[in-house]
């Protein structure tokens, strides 16, 4: 798992590396985060500043082994269409 509180990038290149390597990310929503989510649940986000709403999404994915491997198939779907578009 990942933390990445990045709060001024668009989508960070360190999150583009961590969901290419299947790696599941929380991290804060900034201006491009949110589309990262648009088809399919692929990070976990918190509000800038909320390190209670982080925290939390941490545990979850420590505790809900179903819940992250999950995440992780839809994280290798997404770089599957990305690296290999139609």
């Amino acid at each position: 798992n990942a933390l990445i509180p990045i709060k001024v990038d668009i989508i960070s290149g360190t999150i583009r590396e961590a969901m290419m390597l299947g790696i599941p990310v929380v991290t804060y929503a900034t201006k491009g985060t949110p589309a990262l989510n648009k088809e399919k649940k692929t990070i976990l986000l918190s509000s800038i500043n909320d390190y209670k709403d982080m925290a939390n999404n941490m545990l979850r994915l420590v505790s809900d082994s179903v819940f992250r491997e999950v995440m992780v198939s839809c994280l290798y779907t997404k770089h599957h269409f990305l690296n290999h578009p139609k």
